[in-house]
């Protein structure tokens, strides 16, 4: 439930990446997920079952789709979680793909997921070290 939580926490900021104003939510059977966003102030509401976690953001270069070293922190009852866009990867199998790290720590053991998506968000892949086994997945559409 936990990493269910952070990773749609993780959804939400991508789904923001590079647009200007509007509003979206989320749902599935763990969480709903709701955000504002007006130009390079973000706000994201969570709520489950355990409760609600709030996040505001603001990005300090918004003119880029991959703001590298721009970088998002996140506490809730449920655990800690940091977002690190590395930039954009220049060789290797994810080549012209926007790097994002982010590590969670719910208490249970920590989580890293690596995003490698492409400028318009419409394919990319991420690759998930769950107490040390790595799951690799990808999307497009």
């Amino acid at each position: 439930m936990k990493k269910v939580l952070m990773i749609l926490m993780v959804f939400a900021l991508l789904v923001v990446a590079g647009c200007n104003s509007y509003d979206y939510s989320v749902t599935s059977d763990d969480a709903d997920v709701k955000g504002e966003v007006n130009g390079n102030q973000q706000h994201i509401e969570i709520t489950t079952e355990e409760g609600t976690t709030d996040i505001d953001l603001t990005v300090e270069n918004e003119d880029s789709w991959c703001m590298e070293g721009t970088n998002w922190q996140g506490t809730s009852d449920q655990g800690n979680s940091n977002m690190l866009i590395e930039g954009i990867m220049s060789s290797g199998e994810f080549e012209g793909f926007c790097h994002i790290v982010m590590n969670t720590d719910a208490g249970n053991g920590n989580t890293q997921i690596d995003y490698y998506m492409n400028e318009g968000n419409t394919e990319g892949y991420y690759v998930m070290t769950i107490d040390g086994q790595e799951y690799k997945t990808s999307w497009s559409g």
